[in-house]
């Protein structure tokens, strides 16, 4: 017996389904299936993508605001908000609950203040947005469920149930949230040369892994 997968793009989604008898309907542009044996752990990977707008509230240059296929995105405004994201996890398994953790997560550069990357920093660092350049970011992933979230800013350190996001019932489906917060610090006084994240805006590429496999 086999477990089927699928990852939502634009909102990601794992779904989990008896392949056996149970009819389902044709895989959904936007997603992608995997088979899996029911005693079997699988990772995959969503890249994250990140864009600070300029202070004409646009985005960086050559950067599409939109979330594609496979992908998490979020931006951080003009004025130093970030604007969350929602995403979908679905389990269609009809007797099989799945457990959901954070495998890895890497990226970020040292570029505060400035239009070259965004710089990560562990949850609760930020306390006072306007000693933070806008393209200094806290990033977090919360199951809307019931609260429980990984903080991305400091994966490295975090292990154990410290990863994991939601435990999904055969049959249920969860909300996973991309959030965060943001400086708003004005850096081109800051940083000469027109090269400061308020002059172009910055953007930046991590890469999120998620854990998927059969609750214990």
């Amino acid at each position: 017996m086999a477990m089927k997968k699928k990852f939502l793009g634009l909102a990601m989604a794992a779904m989990v389904a008896m392949p056996a008898t149970t009819a389902f309907a044709a895989t959904p542009e936007g997603y992608k299936s995997i088979e899996m044996g029911e005693t079997e752990t699988q990772q995959v990977q969503i890249p994250v993508t990140g864009s600070i707008k300029n202070k004409d509230g646009q985005a960086p240059a050559g950067r599409i605001e939109v979330e594609l296929p496979t992908k998490m995105a979020f931006t951080v405004d003009e004025n130093g908000t970030f604007h969350n994201t929602t995403y979908t996890v679905q389990n269609k398994s009809s007797n099989v609950n799945i457990d959901l953790s954070v495998a890895s997560f890497s990226g970020g550069s040292d570029s505060a203040g400035k239009s070259t990357g965004i710089k990560l920093h562990p949850g609760g660092t930020i306390t006072d947005p306007s000693q933070n350049y806008r393209n200094e970011i806290e990033l977090k992933l919360t199951n809307s469920k019931d609260g429980k979230s990984v903080d991305l800013g400091k994966f490295n350190t975090l292990s154990g149930d410290d990863t994991k996001l939601a435990t999904i019932e055969a049959g249920q489906t969860n909300s996973i949230v991309l959030s965060g917060v943001a400086g708003s610090k004005e850096s081109k006084t800051q940083i000469p040369g027109g090269e400061d994240v308020d002059t172009k805006g910055a953007s930046e590429n991590f890469n999120l892994v998620f854990e998927i496999k059969r609750t214990k």
